[in-house]
């Protein structure tokens, strides 16, 4: 019986135990002041709000969510507020200020949250391919980041 329940802990301590590939899945996961693990509460394996959102990947559910419920979106708090990161690409628009988005307290200032974004799909050749055409426009300028074949 108590092997068992050492072998049950040591499992449970495995399965919610903070994986640093998990910071390379969503923008700036590295980069975000004062955490390491931004799924996490502390540095302990308890999941935070964001920590239970994530499910492995970045996705535009999870950028356009508010998992901390402070007003800012995943992807404002990250750095990425168009969310159209996508991992093994381009850095995201943004990297300075970065908050946690599993932490209520942890917010960016207000001047960096001033973007706009618009997004288009264009035809690109006879296959029917599309493009994404990505224009940002930031405190009143637009900045050509990013294009990308989907």
């Amino acid at each position: 019986m108590t092997l068992f329940i050492l072998t049950l802990m040591a499992t449970s301590l495995l399965l919610a135990h903070s994986r640093p590939e998990y910071a390379a899945r969503v923008p700036n996961g590295n980069n975000v002041a004062g955490s390491t693990n931004i799924g996490h509460i502390g540095s302990g394996s308890s999941l935070n709000s964001f920590g239970r959102d994530f499910d492995g990947k970045w996705t535009v559910s999870l950028c356009q969510k508010d998992s901390d419920g402070d007003g800012q979106t995943n992807g404002q708090e990250l750095g990425d507020p168009c969310c159209v990161w996508r991992q093994g690409g381009p850095p995201p628009l943004q990297t300075k200020g970065i908050s946690n988005p599993g932490d209520r307290s942890s917010r960016r200032t207000a001047s960096l949250l001033n973007v706009t974004c618009n997004i288009t799909n264009t035809m690109v050749d006879s296959s029917d391919a599309m493009r994404l055409e990505i224009v940002y426009s930031l405190v009143g300028l637009a900045v050509a980041l990013l294009s990308v074949g989907c």
